[in-house]
């Protein structure tokens, strides 16, 4: 049991918080989550928390969506030390039912991409992916889309959520001035941005940050790509790979999370222009 340390007495409060919680979950999966959730703020066991969070990936399409924790390690120049974070959003089921659509062409428009299909996951597991209204968001960066969890190893084998909050952009910046735009063009702006924005937004927390997988050297020399596979910039053989154990970011450390933003959202700029998607 924790019982020391800046943090213990609020972690404490938190833990007879989701306690109390706990009895109006909507199924057992959500309660069993949150146990985990307790028993990780109780003892410090990462083990405990990516426990709940596979219950959460597993938990599809609630009513209520929440999650807590050490989660983002954006402020880490090392990229490593999350800070805590904790979001109850209600589903919008109406503009959850249209992104449902983004995420039943995902295959189809994963291949769109300009590189070779083993790049890939073998097995694409279909996210959870629904537009949310926010309730509560405790945080010190309000995303407008998220894609979780950040486990790497829980993306690669249980998938992921994305959510996004298309009434979080239009909040913040529906009435921001436009100084560099024509007066024809601010019109055009104002009247499709938020639009033009869920686009982008969807396909970048899907398909940008969705697409692709680590390619790995297991222990015994096998590796989860073909030999004949070769790098689509330069043409040549893949050279460098990630050893066991190794993740995204233990490797790029402080560039991680820069990295994979701008992969995502050049996935997100790329297929936005496909007349596909937008319909």
């Amino acid at each position: 049991m924790l019982t020391q340390g800046d943090y213990w007495p609020i972690l404490k409060d938190i833990r007879y918080w989701l306690g109390r919680a706990r009895t109006y979950a909507a199924n057992a999966k959500e309660k069993e989550m949150i146990t985990k959730y307790i028993e990780s703020f109780s003892s410090g066991s990462v083990d405990a928390h990516k426990e709940g969070t596979r219950l959460w990936i597993h938990n599809k399409q609630p009513s209520v969506e929440t999650y807590i924790g050490f989660v983002e390690t954006y402020r880490d120049p090392a990229g490593v030390r999350a800070e805590f974070e904790g979001f109850v959003f209600i589903t919008d089921r109406e503009l959850s039912e249209v992104f449902g659509n983004l995420v039943k062409n995902a295959k189809t428009f994963l291949s769109r991409l300009p590189w070779p299909s083993e790049f890939e996951r073998e097995t694409f597991i279909e996210p959870d992916f629904t537009a949310q209204d926010v309730l509560c968001y405790a945080s010190s960066c309000i995303f407008d889309g998220i894609n979780m969890p950040n486990y790497d190893d829980i993306r690669q084998k249980d998938g992921f959520k994305n959510m996004a909050m298309g009434r979080v952009y239009a909040a913040l910046y529906a009435d921001a001035p436009t100084p560099f735009l024509s007066p024809i063009d601010s019109k055009l702006h104002a009247e499709f941005f938020t639009r033009a924005h869920d686009v982008q937004v969807g396909i970048h927390e899907l398909l940008g940050h969705g697409s692709g997988k680590l390619l790995v050297r297991k222990d015994d020399g096998s590796t989860n790509f073909p030999s004949e596979l070769r790098n689509p910039l330069t043409n040549s053989f893949i050279e460098s790979v990630y050893e066991t154990e190794e993740t995204y970011d233990s490797l790029f450390t402080g560039f991680g999370s820069s990295m994979e933003e701008c992969r995502a959202e050049c996935v997100g700029l790329y297929l936005s222009l496909d007349d596909d998607v937008l319909k």
